[in-house]
C-alpha cells in the first residue's frame, strides 16, 4: 500500500476534519501531522549536522519510507499574506498584479510598486522558507507543496469571524481590506512560494479550481473562517492527493 504523510499547521485541519467525517475515501496510508501538536516548543529544524533538517522526531517519520511508494505533502505555513493583507492599513495603500492588471485598487490609495510588495512578503517568508528547506533535506520521496486557501469575499463574514489572534492588540481596531486586496495579496504570496519550492525540486499544488468562483475567492460551501477552508475544502484537498498518488506523472 502507498504511504502518505501530510505535515504542516492549522491547514492540515480541514484535511484531518473530512477524515473524521469519511467525506472522501482514500486508498492509501495516510498520517495528518500539526507541527505544533507533533514539536510542542516549535523547534522545527535541527541545525547540529553539516546541513539543516527537520528535527529529529519529524525526520525519523520521513527519511526511511520507501522512495517510489511515498508520497509527503507539505502545508507549511500559509498565512503569511494576512499579517500583511487582512486588515486596511492606516496608510492605504495598493499594487497592480503584473498578470491581472484590470482588478480593483484600494480607493484613494498610494499606489506601490509591485517588487516592493513583493519583498515584504517574501521576508515575511523567511522562517517557514526555512522549514521548507529543512525539510527537503529530510524527504527524498515524492515531495509536495499545497497552495494556501483563497480568501474570503464577503467581509461581514470575515469581520465576524477572525481567528483569536486578530481579535486582539493592534489587529482589535482595524477593519477588514477590501476583498480584491486580500486576493491580490494572497495571489503574490502563492507566487513567492511557488517560486521557492522549485527553487528546491517540490511540486506546488494549487488549491482545488471547484472550491473558488469565478474572481478566485473561496466560495462559501468551503471557509470556516477568513483564512482557513473547512472539512468539504479538506476533501477536495485530499481527492488532489488521491490524483497525484494514483497518477504522479500526470503533474510533472
Amino acid at each position: 500500500m502507498k504511504i502518505v504523510k501530510v505535515f504542516g499547521m492549522s491547514h492540515t485541519n480541514a484535511l484531518r476534519a473530512a477524515r473524521e467525517r469519511e467525506l472522501t475515501k482514500v486508498s492509501y496510508a495516510l498520517e495528518i501531522l500539526h507541527l505544533l501538536v507533533e514539536i510542542k516548543d516549535k523547534n522545527f529544524i535541527d541545525e547540529n549536522g553539516s546541513e539543516a533538517r527537520l528535527h529529529p522526531k519529524l525526520h525519523e517519520k520521513f527519511s526511511f519510507l520507501p522512495i517510489d511508494e511515498s508520497f509527503i505533502f507539505s502545508q507549511i505555513g500559509g498565512n503569511s499574506h494576512s499579517f500583511v493583507g487582512l486588515f486596511e492599513h492606516s496608510t492605504p495603500f495598493d499594487f497592480i498584479l503584473p498578470n491581472q492588471k484590470n482588478l480593483p485598487l484600494v480607493e484613494n490609495a498610494e499606489i506601490l510598486p509591485y517588487h516592493y510588495i513583493y519583498a515584504i512578503l517574501q521576508a515575511n517568508l523567511q522562517a517557514e522558507f526555512k522549514i521548507f528547506h529543512a525539510a527537503r533535506n529530510s524527504i527524498a520521496t515524492h515531495f509536495y507543496h499545497l497552495e494556501s486557501p483563497p480568501p474570503v469575499r464577503d467581509n461581514a463574514f470575515c469581520t465576524a469571524n477572525l481567528p483569536p489572534t486578530f481579535k486582539q492588540g493592534k489587529y482589535a481596531k482595524m477593519s477588514v481590506a477590501m476583498p480584491y486586496f486580500r486576493y491580490k495579496i494572497w495571489r503574490l504570496h502563492s507566487n513567492i512560494v511557488h517560486a521557492e519550492c522549485e527553487k528546491l525540486g517540490m511540486k506546488f499544488i494549487p488549491c482545488p479550481a471547484t472550491s473558488m468562483d469565478s474572481d478566485g475567492f473561496l466560495l462559501p460551501e468551503y471557509f470556516i473562517d477568513p483564512l482557513h477552508g473547512n472539512d468539504l475544502y479538506g476533501a477536495l484537498v485530499l481527492d488532489q492527493i488521491s490524483n497525484i498518488v494514483n497518477e504522479p506523472e500526470a503533474i510533472l
